[in-house]
C-alpha cells in the first residue's frame, strides 16, 4: 500500500466516523489532529533515543557540576555554565529542578535495592556513591525494561 492510499483511506475513516457520531449518534463530532498527515516520503533525521541509563548519568553529572558551580560562582551562574558544558542536552521542565530530578533518582535508587542481586550489590559496595548509583539506575531500568517487553510481547 503506498502513501497516498494510506492517507486516502485515513481520511474515509474520519469521514465515517464523522457521519456515525452527527447522524447516528447524535453526538457533535471533533476532528482529530491529523499532523501525521502531513508527513511525506520516508522520515529522515530522527532524534536518536536516549536509553533512561544515559539521561540519569546526565542528571546526575549535571547536577554535581551545578553544585560545584554553585560553590565558586553562585547559583545563577553556576546552573548557566553547567548546562553549557553539558551540551543542553539535559533541559527538565522550568517547574522541576535538576536536584528535586537527581533527588527522585536517588530515591528510585534507595528504594529499588530488592530489584537488584545481592551479587551486584557486593560488587558496588566499593564505588563512589555517584557511580553506584549510576549503576543502581541501569540495573533498575534493565529490569524495569524486561518487565515491559515481556507484558507485551
Amino acid at each position: 500500500m503506498n502513501e497516498e492510499e494510506a492517507k486516502g483511506l485515513v481520511w474515509k475513516a474520519l469521514e465515517a466516523d464523522r457521519v456515525i457520531h452527527t447522524q447516528q449518534l447524535g453526538l457533535p463530532w471533533v476532528e482529530p489532529d491529523d499532523w501525521f498527515l502531513d508527513n511525506v516520503g520516508p522520515i529522515v533525521h530522527r532524534k536518536a533515543i536516549k536509553s533512561a541509563s544515559k539521561l540519569a548519568q546526565e542528571v546526575m553529572a549535571l547536577t554535581e557540576s551545578s553544585q560545584q558551580e554553585e560553590e565558586e560562582e553562585g547559583a545563577e551562574g553556576g546552573r548557566k555554565e553547567a548546562a553549557a558544558e553539558a551540551g543542553e542536552e539535559v533541559k527538565p521542565p522550568r517547574h522541576i529542578s535538576v536536584k528535586s530530578v537527581k533527588h527522585i533518582l536517588e530515591l528510585l535508587c534507595d528504594e529499588s535495592g530488592f530489584l537488584i542481586e545481592s551479587k551486584l550489590r557486593g560488587l558496588l559496595q566499593p564505588l563512589e556513591r555517584h557511580e553506584r548509583s549510576l549503576m543502581r539506575l541501569d540495573a533498575i531500568f534493565a529490569v524495569s525494561w524486561a518487565s515491559r517487553t515481556k507484558h507485551m510481547g
